[in-house]
């Protein structure tokens, strides 16, 4: 199963040389997949689905997918009440062995449709596969493996119960041989995880070419590139996959993108889901990290903005929501927008599922489109007490997954600013759970607390975790792991601003332990990490208007870009008045409306943790400091009125 990269460089996206694949329909390919499971079979011996759905829950294993499929169109609530749920779930771990093949799947996914799934279910379903296996249909074998794989508390199941997973990618190896189809492709891209790295390249040249191919076809719903952009996420998100084939797969998806705007504006193409798949497409390019295609996304924005949301559900909401970031989707409109509509279906947040919460609440204290007004503040409160109070929550993730949960909404209430007594729970409860976390997590709560500058919080976790393990953990580092170059300038950025906090509080010997851990981490950076130490601005024009206003009251100054302080390195630094100037644009702030001045935008809009402890930092070490709210500076269309407030900023 080896690749050659050679042959992939050879795609349509690729090469323009390329010829049409031979067979590729103009229409159908990757149709929405409706497998033979789905339509009722009547004609069997002994087959009698009414008399059965008129008792209740049908005793014939083969019918309880049709009765929860019906039940649910009737009633979403319909499987609320425990007694009939436990019914249904005995019922269904008992007879499930009798189950035929091409009902299995279908039950299947009425069961989580309907809430159904516990361990001992789950674990039934996994014991049918593991048995009946070369008996599946290699798409329902597919489709019913991916569904169990969406539960955390399955994972193991499926890696332990079913013996040997060679044998699985054989199987799905003459699959995708026989009928090379994206949704087939599409559903073994989420069991990531479960492949050994050679069937992951497989994997990835046969998607890579299915998708080149279906370029060619005249019709191309949105539907679809949903479906195909989606496995080319999960593939690339694949820690096991060879950093060679990641990079293929992003080259791909960077041309890909392009390829696929002039399909998307079609309206042919568009579906009653248009919106859902729209959010979809947006957030699987963003897991993507592609953040050239500013023409893509700038289309995906302005058609959400066009097209009515009530249409969406929420899961595509909580996918849209985390696609506002620098690069990618920044409309103000459309986030407040997609806020309220996650705030009404959730009745407050209180329907959401911790993770869902902790994304929205993450990405309002990330993301400057909007202010939290007292209403909102008071939904986040009741909420943050539920997860605190309710051990439910708790019970529903791993310990690391719950951890992770936990700590995004620690930062984002870091990044509020808010409730002081909340924040203070939240820390108590990370700290609690920390001992048996792993370094990557310790390493985060660290950084949170330092850029909260909260002294002695960060203290005690570098004391417990950090000060006797840098070697370890530079060693952890240097396995190259997805994430160990954030993860180091995190921990070096900690160490740099608890190094400055503790020139006014703490003893020498904590100072020089600090100091020393953190010219380890200098010392020990990866090539990655050093790349994005410096983050360059397009400040140019910027300084030319500071100059001017410099040489109209007649002072000769010099001004330096890119300063390196030490471990900050700034915008701009003029040595003659010992000022530094940082141009500040929309991700340093959690929130914007209409304010007339610098000042009261640095009041009332209220920078984000990140930006409040870098400006702190600066000062300590002597410097002055101007922050330039460069959302507002735009905001004013007029000259004269830009060059007022940029006075004012600088002069004040």
């Amino acid at each position: 199963m080896a690749v050659n990269i050679k042959r992939l460089a050879s795609l349509r996206l690729f090469s323009t040389t390329a010829t049409a694949a031979p067979g590729v329909p103009k229409h159908g390919a990757g149709r929405a997949y409706k497998p033979k499971q789905y339509e009722q079979k009547q004609n069997r011996k002994g087959d009698n689905p009414q008399q059965s759905f008129g008792e209740g829950v049908p005793k014939d294993i083969n019918f309880v997918g049709q009765y929860i499929a019906s039940q649910l169109q009737q009633d979403q609530k319909a499987f609320a009440t425990q007694s009939l749920k436990s019914q249904l779930q005995e019922q269904v771990i008992k007879t499930l062995p009798k189950c035929r093949y091409d009902q299995f799947s279908h039950l299947l996914i009425n069961m989580r449709n309907a809430k159904l799934f516990n361990q001992q279910v789950g674990e039934a379903f996994v014991d049918y596969i593991s048995q009946n296996l070369n008996q599946l249909h290699y798409d329902d074998a597919a489709i019913a493996m991916r569904t169990l794989a969406e539960f955390q508390f399955l994972k193991t199941a499926l890696k332990s119960k079913i013996q040997s997973w060679q044998q699985v990618e054989a199987y799905f190896i003459n699959a995708i041989k026989l009928n090379n189809k994206m949704l087939l492709l599409s559903n073994l891209s989420f069991l990531e995880t479960f492949w050994s790295k050679e069937f992951l390249n497989f994997l990835v040249e046969k998607t890579l070419r299915r998708m080149d191919s279906e370029m060619l076809m005249e019709f191309y719903q949105t539907r679809w590139v949903s479906i195909n952009v989606t496995a080319l996420a999960r593939l690339y998100s694949c820690p096991n996959l060879d950093p060679e084939m990641r990079m293929m797969i992003q080259d791909f998806g960077n041309k890909y993108a392009c390829a696929i705007l002039n399909k998307l504006k079609v309206p042919e193409y568009r579906q009653g889901d248009f919106a859902n798949d729209l959010a979809s497409i947006a957030f699987q390019f963003k897991k993507l990290k592609l953040t050239n295609q500013s023409e893509l996304y700038i289309y995906l924005q302005e058609s959400l903005l066009q097209t009515s949301l009530d249409s969406m559900k929420l899961p595509s909401l909580i996918q849209l929501i985390q696609c506002f970031k620098t690069n990618y989707i920044h409309s103000q409109k459309l986030f407040k927008i997609c806020l309220e509509k996650i705030y009404q279906m959730s009745n407050k947040f209180t329907r959401l599922e911790l993770h869902e919460f902790a994304i929205v609440i993450s990405q309002l204290g990330n993301f400057w489109a909007r202010q939290v007004d007292a209403e909102l503040d008071q939904a986040i409160q009741v909420m943050c007490e539920n997860v605190l109070s309710n051990p439910g929550y708790q019970g529903k993730y791993s310990g690391e997954n719950y951890l992770h949960q936990i700590e995004k909404i620690f930062e984002a209430l870091i990044n509020l600013n808010g409730n002081q007594k909340l924040k203070q729970r939240f820390q108590d409860k990370v700290n609690s759970l920390l001992p048996t976390a792993q370094i990557d997590h310790k390493l985060f709560v660290f950084w949170c607390l330092t850029i909260d500058q909260n002294v002695d919080g960060a203290l005690q976790v570098f004391e417990k975790y950090i000060k006797g393990n840098v070697e370890d953990i530079m060693q952890e580092f240097a396995k190259s792991r997805f994430n160990a170059p954030v993860r180091q300038l995190q921990m070096l950025h900690a160490l740099y601003v608890l190094n400055v906090l503790l020139k006014e509080k703490g003893s020498q010997e904590i100072q020089n332990e600090v100091s020393q851990c953190l010219q380890m981490v200098k010392d020990n950076m990866l090539p990655k990490a050093k790349q994005e130490q410096r983050h360059l601005l397009q400040q140019n024009l910027m300084k030319q208007e500071i100059e001017k206003l410099f040489q109209e009251k007649e002072q000769q100054v010099t001004i330096h870009e890119e300063y390196d302080t030490g471990f900050y390195i700034v915008d701009m630094y003029i040595p003659e008045l010992n000022l530094i100037v940082e141009i500040d644009g929309i991700t340093h702030y959690s929130g914007i409306q209409n304010l007339g001045s610098f000042h009261e935008a640095e009041q009332s809009i209220g920078s984000n943790a990140k930006t409040r402890t870098k400006r702190a930092v600066l000062e300590k070490l002597g410097y002055k400091c101007v922050n330039i709210n460069l959302v507002l500076l735009k905001s004013k269309h007029d000259p004269e009125a830009q060059k007022a407030l940029l006075s004012q900023a600088i002069f004040a």
